[in-house]
């Protein structure tokens, strides 16, 4: 990326804050180097996401501090060198680091060694990390073995006595001491011993020295005070020192056994460096995010979307603002007045697409969605130089030149005041063609301008779109929010009184305005309005939408409940069929067995024929009293609303018998629907739930009412060739079908349920091996016009039945 650049947006001390929230220095140090790249960051971005989750889940701290160990690691791998108890106690807690997050994410207790029921699963990437993490549990035991938790050596058995030895003699170092002071107390400075070179000496008075035997260590400047240290201390002193040098040279051989220990796990500390770093890092981002109540973009493949984005550098307080490219457009122009936010809008688009791809969450609204730019580029602000000899426009012109040598596709340049700082009739101009060049080069450009020239431009080209910043004229206020598809004015001279000008000397520049200029400012006026009508209008559709929704889900609890009322009917007709059948079985059993006991009789012949006579008479009782409602939908007179060309007088006409049909049935005294014809005179008619075979005779067709849909009957089985169904179904039963054939009725179903308009239906498919229902599974998977599918709750079939959503919009 250009360092120019990043300089510009303030990338770097929004980085440097992030890097703020790390736990550790070395994790602060690796994340204030970090460069936005063009690709490679999914990685971090999924990490950090778990990270939030974790954080926002409650769970205790994974990532616990450690001093750096990074340098501590060469001291292993160089041939004679020795660890210090420092270098120990930094590995130890390093150690325990790597331990402590292992233990949390996989879930490991450390006490017991089990694993406790941690969320593992909720957060894949960090248990991947646990679980490439090296074990240092054998280089922690050494150094535990050898180091406290302070970096201090332990008492070890080999260390323990001399240091009592060393304890003993200072002892009696302190008591001779004591004893001087005590048998010559006017002698003496001071009552205190004091230290030269290691060793405890008395400061005897100049007159008193040659009551204390012993070595002059030091005479002080004025000759007055002789620090002498006794005879008797002398060689306790000695021996003091000799212990010491015992002690430091057995401490430096553990300390080198130590080292030869954990060398060779020198290997694993750094792998697991670098992982801990890493983890360090996303977890700061996180924290960041949390502070900034930022999210993770997604991924655009086409275009860009930034919703509600907050520059990270303006707090609390900045304005959210949106700013996209639509399919098919590279250019945004934004144009308005000055101090309207403008600059602050395109430097917080391009900050943001940095920080992603860096990894880290921006401060914006789901939804926002950013592709990886290949290359970032800014011209913003002031580049003149006396030094270089660059004037403000020379020095525009040679970072743009810059730009377009190096700018390539999918590449973001940030053009602010385009041609300004010259003529503006030739400013516009080279705007219009550096604007050429990148749109050649397919890449996303993102302009401030006051130029008429190149808000015309943004009109005429189809890769470009005009945008505003909100100005409120009387107040002569900013709302910073972006408007698109409107050029913005300027308003330079309201600006201009309002920051104190003369009264007099703006009425002069508004009588020097071109008309042409004022025509310009008008139509954008109007355009303006023209954007908030349209806004209102809006409104106004969003509202109506939301009233036919209303509407539209009445229909669909009434279909519903019909649903529910004939899953009633249909089990209490089940029920009655069943307990009948189950009598006449038990009848005609008991009949068998009398005709096989004995012979024959005239009295048994008569009984059996009285039999099937009970039979046929019962059968026709039971389909008289089988009288099913008719439960077809009717359409919402809330929805559908009569045509005005239809004559509500005009006298309804009968159809003629035909598939589809609805009839009456007087010996049924209901109603029901033809499905196709049966043997001559007669038809198989669908009444409710039933389908039973009818005479001619027996039914009268019934007009439908005028402009109304014709009504669905509940359940059809597939229709044989010849006969097409021209409603769908409410219920579509496909028991017992081939596949081949179930399928093509299905996609049957589909496309008259499109063609009506039907939201929902149930396909009947029952479970047998769950081939049929893998099959009809598969179908609606694929196709475009289903929206959703769900097996039936158990009491209405279970995964023998799928209810199917539509896609009607």
């Amino acid at each position: 990326m250009d360092t120019q650049t990043l300089q510009v947006l303030d990338y770097f001390r929004v980085r440097d804050r992030v890097a703020e929230f790390c736990i550790t220095e070395e994790g602060r140090a690796h994340l204030t180097e970090r460069l936005p790249v063009p690709e490679g960051m999914e990685g971090l971005k999924e990490e950090a996401a778990e990270w939030t989750r974790y954080l926002n889940g409650g769970f205790p701290a994974a990532i616990t501090p450690w001093q750096p160990v990074e340098t501590v690691f060469r001291h292993l791998t160089t041939a004679g060198d020795t660890l210090t108890p420092e270098h120990a106690r930094r590995l130890l807690f390093f150690c325990r680091a790597v331990s402590i997050f292992a233990g949390r994410i996989r879930g490991l207790s450390r006490n017991s060694g089990e694993y406790a029921p941690q969320p593992t699963g909720t957060f894949p990437s960090l248990a991947a990390r646990a679980a490439s993490l090296p074990s240092l549990a054998e280089q922690e035991a050494h150094i535990a073995r050898v180091i406290d938790r302070d970096g201090a050596i332990r008492d070890l058995p080999e260390l323990r006595a001399i240091r009592k030895s060393i304890e003993k003699i200072s002892r009696d170092i302190d008591d001779a001491i004591k004893k001087h002071l005590a048998a010559n107390g006017v002698a003496f400075q001071s009552n205190v011993p004091v230290l030269r070179g290691g060793r405890q000496v008395l400061a005897v008075k100049a007159p008193h020295r040659g009551k204390i035997r012993g070595i002059i260590h030091e005479v002080s400047q004025s000759g007055q005070t002789v620090f002498i240290e006794p005879e008797d201390v002398v060689q306790k002193s000695n021996d003091l020192t000799q212990e010491q040098f015992r002690l430091d040279r057995e401490i430096r051989r553990i300390m080198q056994e130590l080292t030869a220990a954990i060398s060779p796990g020198h290997d694993n500390f750094c792998t697991a460096l670098e992982t801990m770093i890493r983890l360090d890092c996303t977890l700061a981002a996180a924290r960041w995010g949390i502070e900034t109540n930022g999210i993770f973009a997604e991924n655009a493949r086409y275009g860009a979307a930034l919703i509600g984005a907050r520059h990270p550098l303006l707090g609390r307080g900045a304005i959210p603002i949106d700013l996209c490219f639509d399919a098919g457009k590279r250019v945004i122009i934004i144009s308005g007045p000055n101090a309207g936010g403008k600059t602050v809008a395109i430097k917080t688009f391009a900050l943001l697409a940095l920080l992603n791809q860096s990894g880290f969450p921006i401060p914006a609204a789901e939804g926002t969605a950013l592709p990886c730019f290949s290359q970032v580029f800014a011209d913003i602000g002031d580049g003149q130089s006396i030094d270089l000899s660059l004037s403000n426009f020379s020095a525009h012109v040679k970072n743009i030149a810059r730009f377009l040598r190096s700018a390539g596709e999918g590449a973001l340049v940030l053009l602010d005041e385009l041609g300004s700082a010259t003529d503006p009739q030739e400013g516009g101009a080279l705007g219009m063609a550096i604007l050429d060049t990148l749109i050649a080069h397919r890449t996303f450009v993102l302009v401030t301008t006051h130029h008429g020239a190149l808000k015309n431009y943004g009109w005429t080209k189809k890769e470009c779109v005009n945008a505003s910043v909100e100005f409120d004229r009387q107040a002569l206020i900013p709302s910073y929010h972006i408007l698109p598809g409107v050029p913005g004015e300027s308003l330079a001279l309201d600006m201009a009184k309002e920051s104190g000008l003369e009264a007099a000397t703006v009425e002069k520049a508004w009588a020097y305005l071109d008309s042409g200029l004022s025509d310009v400012s008008a139509l954008i006026r109007g355009l303006t309005e023209r954007l908030a009508e349209a806004d209102c209008l809006g409104k106004e559709l969003a509202a109506r939408e939301k009233k036919l929704e209303e509407k539209s889900l009445k229909v669909e609890e009434k279909a519903v409940e019909n649903r529910l009322r004939e899953t009633e009917l249909r089990d209490a007709l089940f029920r009655q069929e069943r307990q009948f059948w189950d009598e006449k079985r038990n009848a005609l059993e008991n009949l068998v067995r009398e005709l096989r006991e004995g012979e024959i009789t005239r009295e048994k012949t008569k009984k059996v024929k009285q039999f099937f006579a009970d039979i046929q008479a019962d059968t026709d009782r039971l389909k008289n009293e089988l009288n099913t409602p008719d439960l077809s939908i009717e359409p919402s007179n809330e929805i559908m609303q009569p045509d005005d060309k239809t004559n509500a007088l005009d006298p309804p006409l009968i159809p003629a018998l035909a598939p589809g049909v609805e009839v009456r049935l007087k010996s049924l005294r209901g109603s029901g629907v033809l499905l196709r014809p049966a043997a001559r005179g007669a038809w198989v008619v669908q009444a409710g739930s039933v389908k039973l075979t009818a005479d001619e005779a027996d039914m009268t067709a019934i007009a439908p009412p005028a402009n109304a849909a014709m009504p669905l009957p509940v359940s059809v089985e597939y229709a044989p060739e010849g006969f097409a169904v021209r409603h769908p179904v409410l219920e579509l039963r496909l028991l017992g079908m081939r596949t081949r054939d179930a399928l093509k009725a299905l996609e049957q179903q589909v496309d008259l349920a499109v063609i009506h308009g039907m939201g929902e239906f149930a396909v009947i498919h029952g479970k047998g091996e769950g081939i049929l229902q893998q099959a009809v599974r598969d179908y609606l998977g694929a196709c475009s016009a289903v929206k959703t599918w769900c097996f039936a709750i158990p009491e209405d079939g279970g995964a023998g039945k799928t209810w199917v959503t539509m896609r009607l919009s």
